[in-house]
């Protein structure tokens, strides 16, 4: 087991590979001891652990696969975002699928990064009154649920 005070007497040329594998276990203990449950016999994740786990994993995997894999061409993209953005007129026809119909306008396009790829449109002046109002909902909320148990 390392201790602390055995640090200065390590060979600074060859590394204390026991050191350094004890330590890191105790860091990964710490963070991952949480996490673990015994139910009987056998070792489970707690489940709200699990969840954070999931969405850590999903999420670096989305981000690993749109590193490794090719980029749609802009084109394509640009119809689709296009598609996306036109708002559907009454008793209009569509001749083909993924098509625009003859003489629609297509409104500009806002988004939060203009210079970059990312396609996160800037927030109306309704989504944020929305967002601002849910939260004051939540709030209210959590504030009646603590004052209910404080009685």
């Amino acid at each position: 087991m390392y201790h602390f005070a055995d640090a200065g007497k390590t060979n600074p040329i060859k590394p204390n590979f026991k050191a350094s594998a004890s330590l890191s276990s105790f860091c990964f203990s710490l963070f991952f001891a949480p996490a673990i449950i015994w139910q009987g016999s056998s070792m489970a994740i707690y489940l709200p652990w699990q969840m954070v786990f999931y969405l850590v994993g999903g999420t670096m995997a989305g981000i690993i696969v749109s590193m490794l894999t090719k980029s749609v061409a802009r084109d394509k993209l640009d119809v689709f975002y296009a598609l996306i953005r036109t708002p559907v007129q009454p008793g209009e026809t569509i001749l083909a699928p993924c098509t625009l119909p003859e003489g629609a306008v297509v409104p500009d396009r806002k988004r939060l990064f203009p210079n970059t790829s990312i396609e996160i449109p800037v927030p109306s002046r309704t989504s944020i009154v929305g967002f601002l109002i849910g939260w004051v909902c939540v709030v209210v909320l959590v504030g009646t649920v603590y004052f209910i148990t404080q009685r």
